[in-house]
């Protein structure tokens, strides 16, 4: 459910709209977010343990590389976008 609400909801975000690269920072950001909200929710629920354990097991180990992959997400559509 995370990954289909996340890419609703960023594809709101950023049709239609013309967007420099740090708001498409943001809108890739916020489907990151709500994929780690979706994801704990989910892990803390079939570990039977709390969102603080499952923040630290599930979301904090990936929280650089995937700030890395939004930022690479960004600048590929920042550089596509206009040749479409």
């Amino acid at each position: 459910m995370g990954f289909l609400f996340s890419s609703w909801l960023t594809g709101r975000l950023i049709h239609g709209r013309k967007m420099n690269l740090f708001a498409l920072y943001g809108c890739f950001s916020l489907g990151i977010l709500v994929i780690y909200i979706m994801g704990a929710l989910q892990l803390s629920f079939f570990m039977n343990r709390n969102l603080a354990t499952a923040f630290s097991l599930g979301i904090l180990p990936f929280i650089l590389p995937d700030c890395a992959k939004v930022f690479l997400a960004s600048l590929g559509y920042a550089w596509i976008r206009p040749r479409l």
